[in-house]
């Protein structure tokens, strides 16, 4: 059997038949295909009387096809993106949490090596609005616990150490589920602060 070479442009392609679409640029043998016990050629079974119902159910069996796998997509899409987008709001809390433990404690320290040891309650303060300002709802205040290297604290050249913990709750979890069940996070910040050896002591 002998090969035209036929010269086609693929781009001008556009033939929505189920018969395989011939702009390779050379001739394809058809397919043999076996009808009611008989061998009969793909290009002879669309010219067979009757087949017209065929192509068109063949037609538009490929339309809904390409309906689901539409539809197949969104779905495994959405399916995929909810857990991602929950991942994301739980690492962005986290890490919110973490930077107001640490500017909490270091606030913390700064007021006590420089208001003396009657600051304690301002430096609990301070440290519960280092969280309000990264809009975290904490159910109880930060924990705030401080070792200082001399007695007093205030002492001059004296290094105080600062730590704040408190427990974060996972996102879009009620705060009572979330200890039921442990969705909670620990975070704690650490701070060393100085006081000033030229301090006069009051």
């Amino acid at each position: 059997m002998t090969t035209q070479r036929v010269e086609v442009d693929p781009r001008s392609c556009r033939s929505t038949s189920p018969r395989p679409c011939r702009c390779s640029g050379s001739r394809v043998p058809p397919r043999e295909l076996v009808v009611s016990g008989r061998a009969v050629l793909e290009d002879e079974l669309w010219s067979i009387p009757g087949t017209s119902r065929l192509r068109e159910l063949l037609r538009r069996l490929r339309r809904e096809d390409d309906g689901n796998a539409v539809i197949e997509f969104i779905g495994m899409s959405v399916l995929l993106l909810i857990p991602l987008v929950y991942l994301m709001l739980t690492f962005f809390t986290i890490q919110g949490a973490a930077f107001a433990a640490e500017g909490a404690a270091r606030e913390a320290g700064r007021i006590l090596s420089t208001g003396g040891d009657a600051s304690r309650q301002a430096a609990e303060l301070a440290a519960s609005l280092a969280f309000e300002d990264f809009d975290l709802g904490l159910d109880t205040p930060p924990a705030l616990e401080v070792e200082c290297e001399a007695n007093p604290c205030s002492t001059p050249g004296a290094r105080i150490h600062v730590t704040v913990s408190t427990r974060v709750t996972l996102p879009l979890i009620n705060t009572g589920l979330a200890h039921t069940v442990g969705a909670v996070v620990p975070i704690e910040g650490r701070a060393v602060a100085v006081v000033d050896r030229f301090r006069v002591q009051g």
